[in-house]
């Protein structure tokens, strides 16, 4: 799980953030995006708000990128996989 002070998360560059969250999401093995942000605010005690909406614009950033894609395979609309692009900044991920 993501541990950054929220200050951290809200100041990071969102290139940087992103970059952090993909690390961190192929360490957890996160398939879905809208649990990891709960996850952060539940276990990691990132506060709603400018933080949250931080780590919400980094895998906007992801997807954007295409370093993370929506899972055909699941019924979960936010589910999601590391791509095989996302899997080079991140090269220990499952190729989805």
């Amino acid at each position: 799980m993501l541990r950054l002070p929220p200050d951290t998360v809200v100041e990071l560059p969102v290139d940087q953030l992103g970059l952090a969250v993909l690390t961190d999401m192929v360490a957890s093995e996160t398939w879905n995006s809208y649990n990891y942000i709960r996850e952060a605010q539940e276990f990691g005690g990132l506060p709603q708000g400018e933080p949250t909406l931080a780590l919400g614009e980094a895998i906007a950033w992801l997807y954007a990128r295409g370093l993370i894609a929506l899972d055909p395979e699941q019924s979960a609309g936010q589910s999601m996989f590391v791509t095989r692009m996302g899997s080079g900044y991140a090269p220990s991920s499952p190729v989805g």
